[in-house]
């Protein structure tokens, strides 16, 4: 139908989706996939000759084509949840879009049209929690996986290293300039007088005397 998303845009759009928000049911997708199409209510309200919603059906056909190329877990019934190829997938999908090896968006502004919510990139913050091999905290080590089981699954905040507010920031952020936090250290860094995650950490392990770890395998990028 003219003026609506193709079968190829919806999987993008469901692929990219899944893996910036963790597993959906059905009825989770419908609207917000809609939301970034900006389809209007009447086209949201279209039906097929057998009175079927068109809308519905199509994201129905993505996510079997998401299946049939092996980027849903086939055993998680009702609940649509992207495997490690379909991370890696949409993880491509995204860099590919972005036009740019080191993928680096402009944030700040009130409108853009790299899909930025709250002046945040929401393509650049999927990009880096798909590419962390294991998305704990950077500070205290909390891991949501471990701790929550699947319900914590690929679930880390993305914390700006200079602060969209700060002198310092040039309106662009780049994947290096992330560094994944648990929400109680995220806002402890946030917490004036501001502190880098470094110190943080340093002073966790220091004032609960313990043996102090070593710094993480991605230290050199915590400022």
């Amino acid at each position: 139908m003219e003026g609506l998303p193709t079968q190829s845009a919806t999987e993008t759009a469901l692929l990219v989706y899944l893996s910036e928000f963790g597993p959906k049911k059905a009825n989770e997708v419908y609207e917000p996939l809609g939301e970034f199409f900006e389809l209007s209510p009447s086209q949201l309200a279209l039906t097929m000759p057998d009175g079927r919603n068109w809308w519905r059906n199509r994201v129905q056909w993505a996510r079997r084509g998401l299946k049939d190329a092996g980027f849903l877990n086939p055993t998680q019934r009702g609940t649509w949840q992207l495997t490690q190829s379909g991370m890696r997938r949409a993880l491509g999908e995204v860099l590919a879009s972005s036009n740019n090896p080191e993928f680096e968006v402009e944030e700040g502004s009130p409108e853009l049209k790299q899909h930025i919510q709250r002046e945040r990139a929401s393509a650049l913050i999927a990009v880096f929690k798909a590419g962390l091999e294991k998305p704990q905290c950077a500070a205290c080590d909390f891991n949501f996986l471990d701790f929550y089981g699947e319900r914590g699954r690929g679930y880390i905040e993305a914390h700006h290293s200079i602060p969209i507010s700060s002198t310092e920031f040039r309106g662009r952020t780049k994947l290096s300039d992330l560094i994944p936090l648990c929400a109680n250290c995220h806002r402890m860094v946030h917490r004036r007088p501001y502190i880098s995650v470094r110190a943080l950490r340093e002073s966790l392990f220091h004032d609960h005397h313990r043996q102090k770890a070593e710094l993480p395998d991605a230290a050199p990028m915590i400022p």
